[in-house]
């Protein structure tokens, strides 16, 4: 049993700053855009200055807290229901089609970081069907999700003029709403309605519909209680994960997306200091997606010093966001070898094996033959299993009596490290095209004490070795011409005989 521990520098390790399932980092000058359709609460009907209005005074709160760098856009429409919200192409046969300049399509035409629906009760004031209305909420918000683009939902409002129309659809809508969209809507219901669906009067304007200034700015801190800013700084990009990969001359970058909007590239850059980078190429984007897609980005320049690398997204409206980032540091490649042995199998052919108890970005054993442990020639390659595991190879050359065998272990970086030589004994005693021992050579007498003849040769001069179990040279003659060899100084136990380099090999016992 023998051991063997190799360590060498060989690998990478990537620690990275943006864990599985976060989203991109965006610079510090990065603008968003969120965008409002709805009807006439967002529009802000009767509220003045429009300031006053829950819309007017979320824009204000969003720039304030971004320094300007968050922009909204009220695209809403007093009087519209969630048909005229559908996305363009909806073409329903007896109800209003979609208004393509307020719809959710036009909505997604701003490439929004947001999207906000506020619709109150003009639906059930017109008499649509629960159905109806949920049918149309999911097609609004679908076409939104086909973009990977957030989106929030307000919950029906209260109402005590509905032309003599159920307010019982308003209710069902805002539970369905709640169940629905769960934290991305927001109750637009309470507190300003009475359990019967009409409007608290201290919350409303007096036409029975809308609701006061009072109430806007209640509305306002409903929405502010959502946290959109802090949705849309993770960027267009959610990242399920990063690693760079050690190849034999460069390194591998990866990452995957779980999903992405309107970006066009990644790209990627290197720094020594984590300080000053540098672009070291692009990838294209899939663009915009919702299912995961997988990235790699080969770096050329191998790396022989800590470096750091980082990913950057970059959108269709040219804004720049951080992917991933990590420093790139080699670890060290392990292998233990826990033993390896040689055998001689029945038809002359050498078995080898070895076992490992650790391995670590090892990449192949390369097994390697000698008869005199000096030079040494490779007779075959193994693909290492990258963990603890067993192997074995067959040599088919037939030795003529012993060889040496080792084992030269490389690793991904290429480099490598050898093991001692393992030698293995013929015991054949037959010629090698003879296997079933019908030779006509034999040494006499056998055994002996003093001297031995070998018999059967054929007419001539042959070369006649003999070795001892460890195969050390005990005689050599190279014009061997039927004469007495003499083995009374040898000691006792059991030698090998090779005839014209083994050609013929016969055991010999000396007592």
């Amino acid at each position: 049993m023998r051991s063997c521990l190799k360590v060498a520098n060989a690998a990478i390790v990537f620690y990275l700053c943006m864990l599985t399932g976060l989203s991109a980092r965006a610079q510090a000058d990065t603008t968003y855009t969120i965008v409002v359709i709805g009807s006439s609460t967002a529009e802000g009907y009767g509220i003045t200055p429009y300031d006053s209005a829950w819309v007017g005074r979320f824009t204000h709160y969003m720039s304030a807290i971004s320094n300007g760098r968050i922009i909204v856009k009220n695209l809403a429409k007093g009087g519209y229901g969630s048909y005229q919200l559908c996305p363009t192409g909806f073409e329903p046969k007896t109800r209003p089609w979609p208004d393509e300049a307020r719809n959710i399509t036009k909505a997604l035409s701003f490439r929004p970081d947001a999207i906000i629906v506020n619709l109150p009760s003009n639906d059930a004031a017109s008499g649509y069907t629960v159905a109806e209305q949920q049918a149309n909420f999911r097609m609004i918000t679908l076409a939104a999700a086909d973009r990977n683009t957030p989106i929030w939902v307000t919950t029906t409002q209260p109402r005590t003029n509905n032309y003599n129309l159920p307010r019982e659809p308003l209710m069902v809508m805002k539970n369905w709403l709640m169940a629905t969209y769960g934290d991305k809507c927001i109750n637009f219901w309470d507190p300003f309605a009475n359990p019967d669906g009409t409007i608290i009067p201290m919350y409303e304007q007096g036409d029975g519909i809308h609701l006061n200034k009072m109430s806007h700015r209640m509305l306002l801190d409903k929405v502010v209680a959502k946290s959109l800013q802090d949705t849309i700084r993770k960027g267009p990009v959610k990242v399920l994960s990063a690693s760079v990969e050690q190849q034999p001359a460069a390194e591998l970058l990866r990452w995957s997306t779980a999903s992405e909007r309107y970006i066009d590239s990644f790209r990627i850059e290197r720094s020594a200091d984590s300080l000053n980078w540098s672009e070291i190429g692009r990838t294209r984007a899939t663009g915009t997606t919702v299912q995961q897609h997988a990235y790699t980005f080969l770096d050329p320049a191998r790396q022989t010093q800590p470096v750091y690398y980082r990913v950057k997204a970059k959108d269709s409206l040219n804004r720049i966001f951080l992917v991933s980032a990590g420093k790139f540091v080699r670890a060290v490649s392990v292998y233990a070898l826990n033993q390896f042995t040689g055998k001689l199998l029945q038809d002359g052919k050498v078995q080898l094996d070895w076992s490992t108890t650790t391995e670590k970005l090892t990449v192949k054993f390369t097994v390697e033959r000698s008869q005199d442990s000096v030079a040494w020639t490779a007779i075959g390659d193994i693909q290492a299993r990258g963990t603890a595991a067993s192997y074995s190879f067959t040599d088919h050359t037939i030795l003529p009596v012993f060889g040496f065998y080792r084992l030269r272990m490389e690793d991904i970086d290429g480099q490598f490290t050898y093991t001692p030589g393992v030698r293995v004994i013929s015991l054949i005693t037959a010629l090698p095209n003879d296997p079933a021992g019908r030779t006509t050579v034999y040494a006499y007498p056998n055994p002996s004490t003093s001297g031995l003849w070998l018999k059967g040769l054929s007419p001539g001069a042959h070369q006649v070795q003999v070795f001892d179990m460890n195969g050390r040279l005990m005689h050599e003659e190279k014009q061997y011409r039927h004469t007495e060899i003499k083995v009374a100084p040898w000691v006792q136990g059991s030698y090998f005989i090779v005839v014209d380099q083994g050609k013929c090999r016969i055991t010999f016992q000396k007592l």
